[in-house]
């Protein structure tokens, strides 16, 4: 009697390798993409939170844009690169390797654009025509109050859809 596998024993387990992955890909990527999230939330938070206690010490500033990261100096940015954001309204930007922080985006919200970086973190950018070229999935906004806080998927993705139904429901 000969030892070893039949052609048909191997192709079973090749495809049972197959149907697992098959099914396991779809979750990994779906648990990364909210782990990234909660990277976002606790960045847009302390952003948002800094913005609050300079409109507090600077109260003629209340309620206007703070544009420059400078301005806020107290939240701890790391991981990324700060740059001027060279589209209309000149406001910093701060890009790490998955979202760009549009700090300037609108009064007392902080906006991420989830943005996969390949390359230069630092090179001078224009936020709006990335998110024109469609190299943005969703964005999410972060304001004072729950009434500014949203998000809204970009490339009509069913991860971009539920990561957004995730952030909506908080």
């Amino acid at each position: 009697m000969k030892k070893g596998f039949t052609l048909i024993e191997l192709l079973v387990v090749v495809l049972i390798i197959g149907v697992l992955t098959a099914i396991a890909l779809p979750q990994y990527e779906g648990s990364m993409e909210k782990t990234r999230v909660a990277e976002a939330l606790v960045m847009l938070k302390a952003i948002a939170d800094a913005e609050q206690r300079y409109w507090q010490a600077q109260p003629n500033q209340d309620g206007q844009p703070v544009m420059k990261f400078s301005k806020i100096a107290d939240v701890d940015l790391k991981g990324g690169c700060l740059v001027e954001d060279l589209s209309t309204k000149g406001g910093d930007v701060y890009r790490t390797r998955n979202f760009t922080y549009d700090l300037g985006y609108n009064h007392g919200v902080v906006r991420a654009y989830r943005i996969d970086r390949t390359g230069d973190l630092c090179e001078q950018i224009k936020t709006q025509e990335e998110v024109d070229a469609g190299l943005a999935a969703y964005h999410i906004d972060w304001g004072p109050d729950r009434t500014n806080r949203r998000c809204r998927a970009l490339d009509g993705s069913d991860i971009s859809q539920s990561i957004c139904d995730f952030v909506n429901k908080m």
